[in-house]
C-alpha cells in the first residue's frame, strides 16, 4: 500500500486512490504544500474526482476543509462507540413499502434498514444513507441462457439421455436426474408448508390491486418466457422503445393516453444499461417498472413447453397497472413534471433483459417498481461516496400511492441531485472552456507557426533571388571584361604591325587607299589601308581606334592607352592576373601584355557557363556609312576594300553606333 510522507504527517492510500490523487495533481496543479488538504478534499467527497474538483476550484475550499476537519470528534469517543449528546443522529424511519400480495424482498429491507440500529466507528457515515446498490447488466448476459435449464434447444426431461458429450449413458443419467429433482422438491414441500402456515395465521386474508378474491401472486419465472417462444436461429430483436410501445398499444385502450405515455419514454434505442449510464452521467432519476407475463399463449404454443400454468397465465395485477394505475391523470402529470430528471424504464420479466434485472435484483413477484439516481451512499465505504443506488420502492396498489410514493422519493433526494447535476455542469463547463482555450492556444500556434514558414520560406525566395541576382551580376561584369580583353587583344595585335603600316603608306605604293573617317562625337581619323585588306579587318582597324580613343598610329601612345585599359579592368575585376605595372613599351612588354590578356580571357572563359561564352569573336556596335551617296558598306570578309568603289582609292566614312533597341524594335516590326 503506498505511503505518502509530508512534513511529518503519514498518508496511508491504496493504488487506486494514488492514481486518483495523481489525477488530482495533473488537471490542478496544485503547490506541494497543499498535500495534506488535497488528500483530505478527497477524502471528504468519498475519493470522487469530478465532486473534489467541482470543490477546489472554490476560492474558500481550505477554510472548509479545515472547518470539516476541526469539527471531528476525539477518537476515544469512535472507538467506544459512544455518541455526544450534542449532535443528533438523524435515524431513518421509512418503513418498508406494502404491496398487495407480494411480501417485501428481504434485499431491500436489509440493505436499507442495515446501518440505522448502531451508529458504527465512524460518525460522518450517519450522515449519508446506507442504500442498495444496482449494477449494470454483464455485457455477455444473454449467453448465460446457454445453460440447462434455460436454452432453449434442449427439453430439461431429457436431461436422463444426455451426457456432457451428448451421448447416452445409462448410469450417469439416473444420477443427474436425482440431483435435480430431489432438492426441488423438498423446496416446494418446504414452501408449501409455509405457506399453509401463513395461510392460518392471516386467515386466509388476501390484498391486491382490487381486493379481488379471484387475484393471486404472480411470481417471476425461472426463465424469460420469450426464450420457450423465439426461433433460435433469430438474431434480431426488437428496440426497447419498440417493444414499450407494443405493450402500451396492446393493453392500453385510450389512444390520447397512450401518446402521452410514450412521449414520457426516450425514442432511441436505448437498453436498461443505457439509461443507467445516463442516469449517472447525467444525475437524473430512473423509474424501473417490471411487469408480468402480458400475453397469452395458445395450447397448441405451450405443447411440449413443460411450462406451469401459473407461469403463462396472463398477470392481472401487471395488466390493471397499466390500464388503472399507469394511465391515471395525476400519475401521467407526476411523470409529465420530472419529465426533464427522470427516464423511464418499462419492461415484461416475460422477455430476456427484464428477466435478468429481476434476477439482479432478487425479485420474487410482479409488477415491481423502484426508483434509481446516483446519489451519495455510505453501502460498502467509510464517507460515502455517490454511486448507483436503489433510492426506494413505488408504491403500485393504487394511482394515488403511486404518485404519492413517486413524488416524496424524487423530492427528498432532489437538492442532492441538484448540487450535483449543477457541479457537474460546472466541470463540463470549465472542461470546455479549458478546451477551447486549448484549441484557441493550438490555433494560435499553428498561425504562428504558419507564420514563421512563410517568413522562412520568403527569406529562403529572397536569398535566392539575390544569388540569382549576384549571379546574374557576376556574369554581367565577367562578360564584360570578356568584351574589353577581346577588343584589348586585338589592339595589342593590331599594335604590332603599326610600323609595317606606317612603311607602307609612305613608300607611295600604288595599292594604297586614303579614307577619311568621322566619328559620332565629331573626331576625324585619317588612314592609309592597303587595298587587299578585308572589309572585316577594315572594321576592326576603326573599331581599334574607337575603344582606345586615338586618332593617330602611334606606337607609344597606343601601349600606354592599352596599359590604361588594363589597368582598369584590374580595378573593376576581382581576377588577380592583372597585377604588373607596365611601362616598358618594347616588344617584350607587347608579348607580356598579349600573354596577361590571354590567360585572363582564359579564366573568364573557365569562370562562365558554357551557354554564356558564346563565339570567340568581337562584338562590333557601329556601321560605316559612305556619306554621298549613302550606302552602308558591310562587314563582309569575302570583300576587299579595292572592290568598294565607294572609297576606292578614296573615300569618306561616317562611323554610326548601332542602338540596340531601335535594331530589336524594327527586327520585331518586320517580323510582323
Amino acid at each position: 500500500m503506498p505511503i505518502i510522507n509530508h512534513a511529518g504527517e503519514e498518508f496511508h492510500l491504496s493504488h487506486e486512490e494514488e492514481e486518483k490523487l495523481n489525477n488530482f495533481q495533473g488537471i490542478t496543479n496544485f503547490p506541494e504544500d497543499d498535500l495534506p488538504l488535497v488528500i483530505k478534499l478527497l477524502q471528504n467527497h468519498g475519493w470522487n474526482l469530478e465532486a473534489a474538483l467541482s470543490r477546489y476550484f472554490d476560492d474558500e475550499w481550505k477554510e472548509s476543509v479545515k472547518l470539516i476537519n476541526s469539527g471531528a470528534h476525539s477518537s476515544a469517543e469512535f472507538a467506544t462507540g459512544r455518541v455526544p449528546e450534542n449532535i443528533a443522529i438523524p435515524m431513518r424511519n421509512d418503513t418498508p413499502i406494502d404491496i398487495p400480495n407480494v411480501e417485501t424482498p428481504s434485499f431491500f429491507h436489509d440493505e436499507i434498514m442495515r446501518n440505522e440500529a448502531s451508529p458504527g466507528p465512524f460518525l460522518g457515515s450517519h450522515y449519508v444513507p446506507s442504500l442498495p446498490l444496482i449494477r449494470k447488466l454483464p455485457t455477455n448476459y444473454r449467453d448465460n441462457l446457454k445453460v440447462v435449464g434455460l436454452t432453449t434447444g434442449v427439453n430439461v426431461w431429457d436431461i436422463y439421455n444426455l451426457t456432457a458429450s451428448g451421448t447416452t449413458n445409462e448410469l450417469l443419467g439416473p444420477l443427474i436426474v436425482i440431483l435435480l429433482l430431489v432438492p426441488k422438491i423438498v423446496l416446494r414441500a418446504g414452501l408449501s408448508l409455509f405457506s399453509l402456515l401463513w395461510g392460518i395465521i392471516a386467515f386466509g386474508f388476501t390484498n391486491n390491486l382490487n381486493n379481488d378474491s379471484k387475484s393471486k401472486v404472480y411470481h417471476i419465472p425461472n426463465a424469460p418466457l420469450k426464450k420457450y417462444f423465439e426461433n433460435p436461429e433469430q438474431k434480431t430483436e426488437q428496440s426497447y422503445a419498440e417493444i414499450v410501445k407494443g405493450y402500451m398499444a396492446t393493453h392500453i385502450d385510450d389512444d390520447n393516453k397512450i401518446s402521452m405515455i410514450e412521449s414520457l419514454l426516450p425514442n432511441e434505442n436505448k437498453n436498461f444499461n443505457d439509461l443507467l449510464e445516463e442516469a449517472q452521467s447525467e444525475f437524473k432519476y430512473l423509474l424501473v417498472l417490471l411487469l408480468g407475463n402480458l400475453d397469452s399463449y395458445s395450447p397448441s404454443q405451450l405443447e411440449g413447453k413443460k411450462l406451469s400454468k401459473d407461469v403463462t397465465d396472463i398477470d392481472i395485477n401487471s395488466h390493471r397497472f397499466l390500464n388503472r394505475v399507469l394511465i391515471d391523470d395525476a400519475v401521467l402529470k407526476t411523470l409529465a413534471d420530472y419529465k426533464d430528471e427522470l427516464l423511464v424504464y418499462v419492461g415484461s420479466v416475460s422477455d430476456v433483459e427484464p428477466w435478468f434485472i429481476s434476477q439482479e435484483l432478487k425479485l420474487k413477484y410482479t409488477p415491481d417498481s423502484f426508483l434509481v439516481a446516483n446519489v451519495l451512499n455510505s453501502n460498502g465505504s467509510v464517507n460515502g461516496s455517490t454511486r448507483l443506488s436503489i433510492l426506494s420502492k413505488i408504491r403500485m396498489t393504487s394511482a394515488k400511492r403511486f404518485s404519492s410514493s413517486l413524488k416524496n422519493t424524487i423530492e427528498r433526494y432532489r437538492p442532492e441531485l441538484l448540487v450535483s447535476r449543477t457541479d457537474v455542469q460546472e466541470l463540463r463547463l470549465a472542461r470546455e472552456i479549458k478546451q477551447k482555450q486549448e484549441e484557441a492556444y493550438q490555433n494560435s500556434l499553428m498561425q504562428d507557426r504558419n507564420k514563421e514558414e512563410k517568413r522562412l520560406q520568403e527569406e529562403k525566395e529572397r536569398k535566392e533571388l539575390e544569388t540569382m541576382l549576384a549571379k546574374k551580376q557576376r556574369e554581367q561584369a565577367l562578360l564584360t571584361a570578356l568584351h574589353e580583353l577581346r577588343w584589348l587583344s586585338k589592339c595589342i595585335e593590331k599594335t604590332t604591325h603599326l610600323q609595317q603600316q606606317n612603311s607602307i603608306s609612305n613608300g607611295g605604293n600604288k595599292n594604297i587607299a586614303t579614307l577619311q573617317i568621322r566619328t559620332a562625337d565629331g573626331k576625324r581619323i585619317i588612314k592609309k589601308i592597303a587595298g587587299d585588306m578585308t572589309l572585316r579587318s577594315l572594321y576592326e582597324e576603326i573599331g581599334c581606334h574607337l575603344y582606345l580613343e586615338l586618332q593617330d598610329e602611334d606606337q607609344r601612345k597606343w601601349l600606354q592607352q592599352i596599359q590604361s585599359k588594363l589597368c582598369d579592368i584590374r580595378d573593376n575585376s576581382d581576377s588577380s592576373s592583372i597585377l604588373i605595372s607596365l611601362t616598358e613599351t618594347d616588344e617584350n612588354s607587347i608579348e607580356k601584355l598579349m600573354d596577361i590578356v590571354h590567360n585572363e580571357m582564359h579564366s573568364i572563359f573557365d569562370e562562365l557557363p558554357p551557354n554564356l561564352r558564346g563565339v570567340e569573336d568581337l562584338e562590333i556596335k557601329f556601321e560605316l556609312i559612305s556619306p554621298f551617296p549613302r550606302t552602308n558598306i558591310p562587314m563582309d570578309e569575302n570583300k576587299v576594300i579595292s572592290d568598294i568603289k565607294d572609297i576606292w582609292p578614296k573615300g569618306n566614312l561616317l562611323v554610326e553606333h548601332i542602338d540596340e533597341d531601335l535594331s530589336t524594335s524594327e527586327s520585331d516590326d518586320e517580323t510582323n
